[in-house]
């Protein structure tokens, strides 16, 4: 089994809030635990926040952008492992679970 590696993404817990509900193409902003905005989405485009004043910020912003994109293939992963957990089959479950946390991980 892989170990933990060390990230750059923004810490969670994350949390996503509707704006501009009464708009057509209103849209989403996803803030970090601290309100701090990490992006927004609308109109179906995904706008990772960048702040050229604020490195560690630079530098979380490709790791936040690797998380959203590897989102899919997370929510799969846990989907299928919890599946192989009722079935018993940990070596599936966890060459699923690895494969999705590099990819998040951009490795």
């Amino acid at each position: 089994m892989s170990t933990p590696l060390e990230t750059a993404h923004t810490p969670g817990p994350w949390r996503a809030d509707r704006h501009n509900a009464d708009f057509p193409g209103g849209g989403w902003f996803i803030t970090n635990a601290n309100g701090i905005l990490i992006g927004k989405v609308h109109d179906g485009v995904i706008e990772v926040e960048r702040d050229q004043f604020i490195p560690t910020r630079l530098e979380s912003c490709d790791a936040n952008a690797r998380l959203i994109a590897a989102a899919p293939e997370l929510l799969a992963a846990c989907e299928k492992a919890l599946a192989a957990y009722f079935k018993a089959d940990q070596f599936e479950a966890q060459d699923v679970l690895e494969a999705a946390i590099k990819k998040a991980k951009g490795q």
